[in-house]
């Protein structure tokens, strides 16, 4: 399973003072890296941690559905295995709504008696615990927590089934694109009427793969666009299964992936590319998805972007 390092902070921890913040397990990889992918204190961080987005170091930041709740951005508490994590949502619970058997992050002490509830004697902020007991409004405290479960990785921007969850990875951002029709007839395998030239001189990154996903904005055209053909570093054939023409216009646009599988240097999208493993000469599973390295700025032509707080 690919190793996904997790940094912890704790407020109030013994032998300090009640209100500092301190690390306390921390696996973090603090590392930087210059643009170029070269080691350098003046550099960028060196992929990423797990954690608790509210936390000042920069952390993963999944969208995740915690059983039937809404799916909402939220926090990798732990690695579960290569594919699935321990996370917490960001929907606010009273602690009247609690409900037995069901995992919860403490968000808000208050004036909650937290271990009747199933927590550790001296509950603080960011504790994980198991519901021994239904909260009541009977008892009128208002502390609050957010709903925890292990949620697998999927290939949706939204996750719609419970504990499930997606990362999204950016591999190019483009400024001053241009979509235009490529044509009469076919091109590639593509119609005219389905495909469109992207092409650009302003943006970063260059870590294209065909399959992945373009979000096109301020274009007439529409519809869910993929990257069909990859033309020149500032040239892509995109493809949608909406049938319409293409007049040359201007487009800012994005191209991105979902994260298969992370790890704190790198992180795998769910494309197929049909290409053996390098060095291994086999495959993994029934497909070999692409790997990249990855930090939480603008995508280059080394890096992806992955989203963060």
């Amino acid at each position: 399973m690919a190793k996904f390092k997790i940094q912890k902070t704790r407020t109030g921890a013994p032998g300090y003072e009640a209100s500092a913040t301190i690390v306390v397990d921390s696996y973090a990889n603090n590392q930087k890296l210059d643009s170029s992918g070269t080691a350098s204190d003046s550099g960028y961080h060196e992929g990423g941690v797990g954690g608790y987005t509210s936390q000042t170091i920069a952390s993963v930041q999944p969208t995740v559905k915690v059983r039937s709740e809404t799916a909402t951005t939220g926090s990798i508490i732990a690695q579960r295995g290569a594919h699935k994590f321990q996370v917490s949502d960001e929907n606010t619970v009273q602690d009247e709504d609690i409900v037995a058997g069901q995992q919860y992050r403490i968000s808000s002490v208050s004036g909650t008696n937290w271990s009747q509830y199933g927590a550790g004697p001296n509950a603080n902020t960011n504790d994980v615990f198991t519901a021994a007991i239904n909260g009541s409004e009977a008892v009128l405290d208002d502390g609050t927590v957010q709903n925890v479960a292990v949620c697998n990785l999927v290939n949706l921007v939204t996750p719609s089934a419970a504990n499930t969850m997606s990362i999204l990875c950016t591999a190019a951002t483009i400024t001053d694109g241009t979509v235009a029709n490529i044509g009469t007839g076919t091109i590639d395998g593509y119609t005219n009427r389905t495909a469109a030239y992207l092409t650009w001189t302003t943006g970063s990154g260059s870590l294209f793969k065909v399959g992945q996903t373009v979000n096109l904005t301020n274009s007439n055209a529409s519809g869910a666009f993929t990257v069909g053909e990859i033309n020149s570093t500032t040239n892509l054939t995109i493809v949608t299964s909406t049938d319409q023409g293409f007049a040359s216009n201007a487009t800012a646009a994005t191209v991105t992936f979902l994260a298969s599988k992370i790890s704190n240097k790198y992180v795998w999208d769910f494309l197929s590319d049909g290409q053996a493993q390098s060095g291994g000469g086999g495959y993994t599973g029934v497909n070999n998805p692409n790997r990249y390295r990855y930090w939480f700025e603008d995508p280059s032509d080394v890096f992806v972007k992955v989203a963060s707080a």
